[in-house]
């Protein structure tokens, strides 16, 4: 019996992945911290496609004619959760398994939002007239 058990899980652990898919993606959807272009791109690309007057594969054959509609829906979530920060990624996939989530050391904030340059300035003079002050 366990044999049996594993076998079903095995063959439809696909569909437990686009499943998990699906609530990453509306959860990212309604996440604050994503940037709204991001959020742009899943109902963007659908209505790209939507709107194209050609379609790849016409909706007269049954069940083929929806596959590549599908597939235009999986390739929109595929391209939002890949183009979503990793670690919000990583954050609602761990949430979504019911795992506790893993604080983020601060390097690793840090490298999301790209290079810092640090630096000191002096005011040299003054944009106006005369020399700047404590000149002689």
């Amino acid at each position: 019996m366990p044999r049996g058990r594993s076998r079903s899980t095995g063959s439809f652990s696909w569909l437990q992945e686009l499943v998990q898919n699906a609530r990453l993606t509306w959860r990212l959807l309604r996440d604050p911290r994503l940037s709204p272009w991001v959020k742009l791109v899943l109902p963007g690309f659908l209505l790209l496609y939507l709107l194209m007057p050609l379609d790849l594969l016409p909706d007269l054959f049954p069940l083929l004619g929806q596959m590549d509609d599908l597939l235009a829906l999986l390739l929109a979530g595929w391209l939002f959760i890949n183009l979503a920060p990793r670690w919000i990624v990583e954050e609602h996939q761990e949430a979504i398994r019911g795992a506790a989530p893993q604080p983020r050391p601060p390097e690793s904030r840090e490298a999301e939002r790209g290079p810092v340059i640090e630096a000191r300035y002096r005011v040299v003079g003054d944009s106006g007239d005369g020399p700047p002050e404590g000149s002689p």
